[in-house]
C-alpha cells in the first residue's frame, strides 16, 4: 500500500511542476513587457509574485521528497500521529501565498 501512494505522487508532482512552469514562464513574459514599457509600479508587483511562487515551488519539492522519503522508509502504524502534517502542509503553504499575495 505504501508503494503505490509513493507511485501516485510522482505524476501529482509532475502536474504540479508543469503548473508552475507554466505561471512562472508567463509571468516571466509580463515582467518583460512592464520592463520594456517602464511601468514600476506593475513590475515590482510581478517580480514580488514571482519571488514567492519560486520560494514555494522550491518548499513544495522539498517537502514532496520528504513526504515520499518517510512514506517509503516507515510504515503507516509507525506514524499515525503525523500524517496530518502531510496534507495540511499544502493547505498552509497555499495560505501563505494567499497572504504574501495580498
Amino acid at each position: 500500500m505504501q508503494h503505490v501512494r509513493a507511485f501516485f505522487l510522482f505524476p501529482v508532482a509532475a502536474l504540479d511542476s508543469l503548473f508552475f512552469l507554466w505561471i512562472l514562464q508567463e509571468i516571466s513574459s509580463n515582467i518583460q513587457q512592464l520592463t520594456e514599457r517602464r511601468q514600476k509600479a506593475k513590475l515590482s508587483i510581478y517580480r514580488r509574485f514571482w519571488q514567492i511562487l519560486i520560494t514555494t515551488a522550491i518548499f513544495s519539492v522539498l517537502w514532496a521528497l520528504y513526504q515520499v522519503f518517510v512514506t517509503m522508509a516507515t510504515n503507516e502504524d509507525e506514524r499515525w500521529d503525523s500524517l496530518w502534517a502531510f496534507e495540511g502542509m499544502w493547505h498552509i503553504l497555499y495560505f501563505v501565498v494567499l497572504v504574501a499575495v495580498a
